[in-house]
């Protein structure tokens, strides 16, 4: 209407009432765009429900269909036929031009309101432009970086570090004295998708352990455009102001597209120094990012190429090259997390633990384990050490090493060894006071320089060695002591088979004895009974055989029940007995009083805790009656020590701690806690257990000797969260009135 004058309007009085409406259509069409009159309502509701406000335009619509009518009206036959009457009369002419004024009033009115129209729906529609079609390829970086372009600082993908299942692109630059713009990036030339004055945006998920590390502008989430000759950039920063440590937060850029676009890049870049983690980036057309998903092209190999998966009533089969199977878990600090129980892929099947009545899991272990009683080593004693290793399957050779000259005093006991692997125990000149058995062994063992001592309570069968259902047991320059006066130095039962060489063996009834089908093979062996007149160096019974070699101990020999001994042309050889075993004293000691520091001393609760929390440092303690363990063990020689602890739920993770010990001067609950003394971890826990754990000997005999006078429990490790420290190892520990309270148990002589 606003390109009419009132002269045009007025001269439109010359034509016919029918020329007139159709004028008047053929104006209304080319204010509303080519939308008809007579067709607004309808047009008018699509738009309204699409794209713009409903009662807003369902008034102006209103209003135009008023109009239409109005100019209906004007157009009737009746009024045509009347006016056709009186067309020569001037009268007639000036209600006609009338007429046409209060039509072009109208009209002009209406207008008003069209003009406003545009912008609304404009506005409406503008915010709600969407794509959601990824461009960018392998944007979960599960192909490295293929399809990638890099620039300086050598971006990478971690692995490691995911977020929402998918890989993370890490950029990290130190030392750089000036802005490099290390980034990885993709270009679209703008036959791909894109065009010119349209929205495109530009998403990412990004990460920092250290915002305040991202110098010289921090990061950018980046969108560019190429005209041929020069660059125009829209990014949204990353930096300490808009990223906490450790989190991950999703930036978004958002730019229309230039006139004479050539080329659209997305990057991801780092501005200079720092450390900063990019994952799940989008691409798409529109004003506003949607939720992240893959290109179709990606999809599309994710189907052929990656994964598959088949559901039908008769099975269900899953294709893919990797298959991870895990739990969600609290960490130490209460935030989620997630533990890997089962991985397929194309080396096999690993989990953890299977638990199966048939199945023996396999060997999580390296190849080596060390024992050293006095601390340093993988364990404390070689009983743990076997039984970690009993009831697994050993794919490869391990090997226990045994610190040199070491006295562990314990009755070792093993059953149950499976697997591809041997078994060889290093004892280095080592001492076992207790004594050694070996049961259903279905892999050689051999046991180099390692001395057992028949040494238990009257009850045992006075057996320094027995082995029963082994497939293969070498003892080489081992020496074996039994008791004196009941029971074989070494018995071997069961169909097992043993062979010594360069061993000898001492004070027993019987020096070697082998029943039930189990064969024995003695190879330059040596020893001597402490009563050769009424005891057998060698005793053979029910299928049992012996066969020597070189030399055998001295002594008589025995059978019987079709056991067999075949020593001809054997030499005997007594050897050099050993002392007698040392008497041993076994004493237990419950605490008398425990409880924990950390900011003061717990009044009120005597539990006991290790580890941070985020008000500090955290020391528990126990103490023992020292006056009668310092009469009792004054003097003595202490040839083990073993605390009991109680590890409660309900506080620190649900995995294991490692608990560590440590040494307290303080004679009581009252000040400061003064550590002295370290002894390390001593038992690995989980909520609600009970554990009995080796504990290093210089940590009684620093009891003894008044260097300290309490144990204590203290996690040193800790882990900075918001800026408050905390343990991975934070644990409560029952005190000295439960029931499973701390009791140390000391063995001597």
């Amino acid at each position: 209407m606003s390109n009419l004058g009132y002269r045009e309007i007025f001269d439109l009085g010359a034509l016919s009432l029918k020329q007139l409406n159709d004028t008047l259509r053929t104006l209304w069409k080319k204010v509303m765009g080519g939308i008809d009159y007579r067709d607004l309502s309808g047009t008018a509701r699509s738009v309204i429900d699409a794209k713009a406000d409903q009662s807003g335009l369902t008034e102006l619509e209103t209003r135009i269909v008023q109009q239409a009518d109005l100019i209906a009206l004007k157009a009737t036959k009746t009024e045509l036929d009347e006016l056709g009457g009186r067309v020569g009369a001037a009268e007639t002419s000036l209600t006609i031009k009338a007429d046409i004024a209060q039509l072009t009033s109208a009209a002009e009115n209406l207008q008003s309101q069209i003009t406003a129209v545009p912008g609304q729906i404009s506005l409406a529609v503008g915010a709600i432009k969407v794509g959601g079609a990824q461009m960018l390829a392998n944007s979960d970086f599960y192909h490295g970086l293929t399809g990638w372009a890099t620039l300086t600082a050598n971006p990478s993908v971690d692995e490691g570090t995911r977020f929402g299942g998918c890989s993370s692109l890490k950029i990290s630059v130190s030392g750089a004295a000036s802005t490099l713009n290390s980034q990885a990036r993709q270009d679209f030339p703008t036959n791909s998708g894109w065009r010119a004055e349209e929205s495109v945006t530009l998403s990412a998920w990004a990460m920092s352990l250290t915002p305040a590390g991202l110098d010289d502008g921090g990061a950018l989430v980046e969108l560019g455009f190429y005209n041929g000759s020069a660059w125009t950039w829209q990014s949204a920063s990353i930096g300490p102001g808009n990223l906490t440590a450790g989190q991950w937060a999703r930036f978004t850029a958002t730019a229309t597209v230039p006139a004479g676009t050539m080329t659209v890049r997305a990057d991801l870049q780092l501005r200079r120094n720092g450390t900063v983690w990019f994952a799940q980036p989008k691409l798409e057309a529109g004003s506003l990012a949607t939720s992240w998903s893959l290109s179709p092209l990606d999809s599309a190999k994710t189907v052929v190429n990656r994964s598959s998966l088949e559901l039908t009533p008769e099975r269900t089969k899953l294709i893919t090259p990797q298959l991870l199977i895990g739990v969600p878990k609290l960490d130490g600090m209460g935030l989620p997390t997630e533990e890997l129980k089962m991985q397929i892929d194309d080396m096999g099947v690993y989990a953890g633990t299977i638990t199966s009545p048939s199945v023996a899991p396999r060997w999580p272990g390296g190849a080596s384990l060390w024992v050293n009683p006095g601390g340093g080593g993988d364990f404390r004693s070689l009983q743990e050490a076997l039984h970690a290793i009993a009831g697994v399957m050993l794919p490869d050779n391990l090997t226990i090493h045994i610190a040199s000259g070491a006295a562990l005093y314990e009755r070792v006991s093993v059953a149950g060894l499976y697997g591809r692997g041997e078994v060889t125990i290093n004892g280095n000149g080592a001492t076992i006071h207790g004594a050694l058995s070996i049961t259903n062994a279905n892999i050689a063992v051999t046991i180099n320089s390692l001395n057992v001592t028949y040494q238990l309570p009257p009850s045992g069968d006075g057996s320094a060695m027995r082995v029963a259902a082994a497939a293969s047991v070498w003892l080489n320059g081992c020496t074996l002591s039994g008791s004196g006066t009941s029971g074989s130095v070494l018995e071997a039962m069961r169909g097992a088979r043993v062979t010594l060489q360069n061993c000898a063996l001492y004070n027993g009834r019987y020096l070697m004895r082998a029943g039930e089908g189990a064969h024995v093979g003695a190879i330059n062996a040596h020893g001597s009974s402490n009563n050769p007149a009424a005891y057998n160096s060698l005793y053979a019974s029910f299928g049992g055989m012996i066969c020597g070699a070189g030399t055998v101990p001295a002594g008589s020999v025995l059978t019987t029940d079709n056991g067999q001994i075949w020593h001809a042309g054997t030499t005997q050889s007594a050897g050099t007995p050993p002392g007698g075993p040392a008497a041993l004293t076994t004493v237990s000691y419950p605490a008398t009083d425990s409880g924990w520091y950390q900011t003061a001393w717990s009044q009120s609760e005597t539990n006991i805790r290790q580890g941070y929390t985020g008000n500090g440092e955290i020391t528990g303690a126990m103490w023992f009656a020292n006056a009668a363990i310092r009469a009792a063990l004054a003097g003595r020689t202490i040839h083990s020590a073993k605390l009991r602890l109680k590890r409660n739920s309900g506080t620190g993770p649900s995995s294991a701690v490692s608990v560590y010990l440590r040494g307290l001067t303080n004679a009581g609950k009252s000040g400061t806690p003064a550590r002295s003394g370290d002894y390390g971890a001593i038992a690995s826990m989980l909520q609600d257990s009970v554990q009995t754990a080796d504990i290093p000997v210089a940590a009684v005999t620093a009891l003894v000797n008044g260097s300290i006078n309490a144990l204590a429990l203290y996690a040193a490790d800790g882990s900075v969260i918001s800026g408050r420290t905390y343990s991975r190892n934070y644990g409560l520990f029952a005190g000295y009135l439960d029931g499973n309270g701390p009791v140390l148990t000391v063995t001597y002589s």
